[in-house]
């Protein structure tokens, strides 16, 4: 299965300027800036309770700033896997991926719970069956196969055993080639395995840490 096309010219470039969210009195995110460079994957790591899921949920249009805005959003298409699957429970593993891929998709929900090490004969069966880690590559494979412009994984790899993670990784960057992407995660392999670039989320504002090959 080929990697997707490049998408670094068909949006501009996406970025939080001085964001901040209140939930009533609680600041949850303050004064966050954040640039993701087009056509590059982006690693988002912090302490918990930074906001660092609050930061994917303000790029995926699921919360709205306080104050400060938001931009690059308007003409891009976005695709996640949450910290929570998220998976329709009644539907096997390749429905649930079908459910976001045309018809046209020939054997790519196939080839890509393959490609994460999903045995098949776990394909066909209702993921409310599956493990946790069964699960998690059934959410990524369905955030990874449509041709998103911008991709958010919020610890996507947790609950993934290590004698797949490497595979997993590899496939995971192999579909980000040339996609703007932010993967949120506390594990500097990972970070590495992606070639993205750190981001270190600590209030009030981001620094931008190093490029990771």
């Amino acid at each position: 299965m080929s990697a997707p096309r490049d998408a670094s010219a068909r949006h501009e470039a996406i970025a939080l300027h001085d964001v901040t969210v209140r939930y009533g009195a609680q600041v949850v995110l303050d004064r966050v800036s954040l640039e993701l460079p087009t056509g590059t994957t982006t690693a988002l790591t912090g302490p918990n309770g930074v906001g660092k899921t609050t930061t994917v949920r303000v790029l995926l249009g699921l919360v709205r700033p306080s104050s400060g805005r938001v931009s690059g959003l308007d003409t891009c298409t976005r695709a996640a896997a949450f910290q929570e699957d998220r998976l329709c429970e009644h539907l096997s593993a390749a429905a649930n991926v079908r459910l976001v891929l045309p018809r046209s998709a020939g054997s790519a929900v196939e080839d890509g719970l393959r490609a994460v090490g999903l045995d098949e004969a776990a394909w066909h069966v209702r993921v409310r069956a599956l493990s946790g880690g069964q699960r998690r590559r059934v959410a990524l494979v369905r955030a990874l196969l449509p041709p998103a412009d911008l991709v958010v994984l919020d610890e996507p790899f947790v609950g993934i055993d290590a004698a797949s993670r490497d595979a997993v990784l590899a496939w995971t960057r192999e579909r980000l080639a040339g996609r703007t992407a932010l993967v949120v995660t506390h594990d500097p392999a990972e970070v590495a395995a992606l070639g993205a670039t750190l981001v270190r989320l600590d209030a009030p504002r981001t620094v931008r840490d190093q490029d990771v090959a």
